[in-house]
């Protein structure tokens, strides 16, 4: 029966996935990132950038969408209905999360086939390390916008300062600054592992504490994303009851 109705929740997101035009972002920013590493930049440029953008697109647009998402159901009155739902709220934020990664982690993996062609430079670690970046930060855009009652303030106070830590994070990955100062970000973390995988590196100690540091990072946004919408649940629904009630 959960199962059952877990799958019934993927499958909601899938369509209001493109009800509200994110899919068309997503397939927009990737075929925009593969026009410009093909006419702008030669092939060894290319796989120099490619990890920031397997990173920073899918990522970071998991962060925003999987936000605005939410926003967008609150309006719609889904959030309170779900109280008295069969679907549980831990259900429904883990469906968003994991969709959300799903969809990410197709498009970074069809960019990376398309810039360094299919099956090079372990491809399945590519989409295992984007999968992992991904469900971390579409979680943690569903926990920060559970806490926020606007989505303007969501997005100033909350993805801003994100995007600030990840820029630096890229910035200390391209050693223009000191690593030490931004390794705990984990878009630090996510760009040395797709370094790695996208080259004949072997790993190492400090590659096996990244991953680490990743997976972690995803369990715990998961969490802190499910028990977010699971209050934000609550709320809505409490709130609705005592407009009725008024």
């Amino acid at each position: 029966m959960k199962g059952q109705r877990l799958g019934a929740s993927v499958r909601l997101y899938w369509l209001l996935l493109w009800r509200h035009r994110f899919i068309h972002v997503y397939a927009i920013v990737g075929a925009s990132s593969f026009a410009v590493l093909r006419l702008v930049f030669d092939p060894a440029t290319s796989q120099e950038i490619l990890p920031a953008l397997l990173v920073y697109e899918p990522g970071l647009l998991g962060l925003v969408l999987s936000g605005a998402y939410l926003f967008f159901e609150r309006a719609a009155g889904t959030l309170a209905a779900l109280r008295v739902s069969p679907l549980q709220g831990v259900e429904y934020a883990a469906a968003l999360a994991f969709g959300s990664a799903v969809v990410s982690t197709c498009f970074a993996v069809l960019l990376h086939a398309a810039v360094v062609g299919p099956g090079a430079g372990r491809s399945f670690a590519v989409a295992a390390i984007v999968f992992l970046f991904s469900l971390a930060s579409g979680a943690i855009g569903l926990a920060l916008a559970s806490a926020f009652d606007d989505l303007v303030n969501f997005l100033v106070a909350a993805v801003v300062p994100i995007v600030l830590a990840s820029q630096a994070a890229l910035l200390a990955y391209y050693e223009v600054v000191p690593s030490s100062y931004f390794a705990w970000v984990p878009a630090y973390s996510a760009l040395r592992l797709l370094g790695v995988a996208m080259t004949s590196m072997a790993p190492d100690l400090w590659v096996a504490l990244h991953l680490t540091a990743l997976m972690a990072c995803a369990f715990v946004s998961l969490w802190l994303g499910c028990r977010g919408v699971r209050q934000r649940i609550f709320r809505d629904a409490v709130s609705l009851h005592w407009t009725a009630e008024g």
